[in-house]
């Protein structure tokens, strides 16, 4: 009875290549329990895949986190204490990447924080904050300047230190030196802002 030998190489099905069989994947369902292509066309497939099916991956991978979204948590978690330097160094690159939306969720893990220790009801998404910015034309209610002289924060008209709701009906865009001017007070400037406009639309 001959006994089949095992392969130091392979011809890849795609690129053509005679490679060594450690650049293929393993799968048990093949013949000789090694994949037809090699790891780099692998690669090259699963993106070109992903770019054509970029909105149906994002809509399952979506549904998949929703359904399984604490055991995914709990998997991050257990992943960042085996190896924290090496998550400290991935979430770097990715903030690098991706400025805007590292931005984004650090504003709204500041925001859960705040909400959290004040014991704010209610809750935005900062979707419905950038619909009211454009709302009121970009615009600092307080001082008047306008996005992009300055940058627009999102103010708790009722501060959370005294009661407020942390939801998009309590907001209103400021600029940083603005926000920082108003503290702790209950200042609304919208009613000032729609008063001002009813006065021109009525003039």
């Amino acid at each position: 009875m001959k006994t089949k030998k095992n392969k130091k190489t392979k011809r890849c099905f795609k690129c053509k290549r005679t490679l060594k069989t450690t650049n293929f994947y393993k799968n048990a369902s093949t013949y000789g329990g090694i994949s037809s292509e090699c790891k780099e066309c692998n690669l090259v497939r699963s993106i070109e895949y992903g770019k054509k099916h970029r909105d149906e991956r994002l809509k399952y991978y979506r549904k998949r986190y929703r359904e399984n979204s604490e055991k995914m948590k709990a998997q991050v978690k257990a992943g960042r204490l085996r190896d924290p330097e090496k998550h400290r160094v991935q979430a770097a690159r990715w903030a690098k990447e991706n400025p805007e939306r590292a931005r984004a969720i650090q504003r709204n893990a500041t925001r859960a924080y705040r909400s959290r220790k004040f014991g704010a009801m209610g809750t935005f998404e900062w979707k419905e904050f950038d619909g009211l910015r454009e709302g009121f034309n970009n615009t600092c209610l307080c001082c008047g300047r306008q996005e992009p002289d300055v940058k627009l924060e999102a103010d708790h008209v009722i501060p959370l230190s005294i009661g407020g709701d942390n939801d998009i009906y309590n907001i209103q865009p400021l600029c940083r030196s603005c926000n920082a001017k108003k503290g702790n007070q209950h200042l609304d400037y919208r009613t000032r802002e729609i008063a001002l406009y009813e006065g021109v639309s009525n003039g």
